[in-house]
């Protein structure tokens, strides 16, 4: 059983037809101290229609004030995929079908701050009726002292135009280690075009390093590899991705008929391409005071609004 269970504060409506919807949901926590977070177990209200859930972290306030401009359950969300409409605290956590909930290392924690709101971003897609949803999380808290910060490195490339009635288009990405790293563990994403993906680590002295190699994407299921070994990462390193798409007529997951050019997007029937790698820095040592700032804070929320700029 979680230590505490958090979640939207009532049932959403999902309306029968339209364009994807991305729903905020607040939640206060009220704790008066930091707390570590060991794990988090999201459980879609709605498995139908909820796409994905992402948790990020507010600590001014800002997500109840968007909240109590819109009438409805929660808000919608005028910035999907570039944060929850500002710039968050930090991103807590996430699901997408077929993720498993696993428990980080002992001595690894998520940090959750004292008088933090919780926002669930909830991904919508819509199946041609009228949806109830109550997505809720379990949170399970570190037993044991947290010496390192869990963190994230996504590897992604927003800059892709897959061709219509391409079988086999590559798409590749490429991200510098700024610090020495240990990786944990590692997030495909892509959606229903997808057919595979391919990431590796170039070393200093070019020696490489395979992390993960899904040769048959499958969007429901969406998998967080955890190594039996965690990977260690020197600062100069880069971390490279080549995911492929089948844009076909033959493929039968295609949601356009016949097919068109698909971009980066935050609707199911566009596409994304990032490999997130779950890390911790070598240098922090947060029993001694030694902390270490991240460099990638802000990293994916830029990037996506110059994305959209450019189109």
């Amino acid at each position: 059983e979680p230590d505490v269970v958090v979640g939207m504060p009532e049932a959403y409506t999902v309306d029968a037809e339209g364009r994807d919807e991305y729903r905020c949901f607040v939640i206060p926590t009220n704790f008066d101290t930091d707390r570590y977070v060991s794990g988090l177990e999201f459980h879609p209200g709605n498995r139908g229609v909820v796409h994905h859930v992402i948790a990020y972290l507010d600590m001014n306030g800002r997500a109840r004030r968007l909240d109590a401009a819109d009438p409805g359950t929660g808000y919608h969300n005028p910035t999907p995929g570039g944060g929850p409409g500002f710039f968050p605290a930090s991103l807590f956590g996430g699901w997408a079908p077929g993720n498993e909930p696993r428990h980080l290392p002992e001595g690894v924690g998520n940090l959750l701050p004292k008088g933090a709101d919780i926002v669930l971003e909830v991904h919508y897609h819509r199946d041609g009726k009228p949806e109830l949803d109550q997505t809720k999380m379990g949170v399970y808290f570190s037993k044991s002292p947290v010496s390192k910060r869990i963190r994230m490195l996504p590897i992604v490339n927003f800059m892709f135009k897959i061709p219509a009635g391409s079988p086999d288009y590559s798409v590749p990405a490429t991200m510098p280690v700024g610090q020495d790293i240990t990786v944990l563990g590692i997030t495909p994403h892509m959606h229903v075009l997808g057919r595979s993906m391919k990431v590796t680590a170039t070393l200093p002295d070019k020696a490489e390093k395979p992390l993960v190699d899904v040769p048959d994407w499958d969007f429901n299921w969406q998998l967080t590899y955890a190594y039996k070994e965690p990977v260690k990462l020197p600062k100069g390193s880069s971390v490279s991705l080549v995911a492929h798409y089948d844009n076909s007529p033959k493929n039968p997951k295609n949601p356009t008929k016949p097919p068109k050019e698909v971009t980066w997007g935050e609707q199911t029937t566009d596409e994304m391409c990032i490999a997130f790698l779950s890390y911790t820095a070598d240098e922090e040592d947060l029993i001694h005071g030694k902390t270490v700032k991240d460099p990638f804070d802000f990293l994916v929320t830029g990037n996506r609004e110059k994305a959209a700029a450019s189109r």
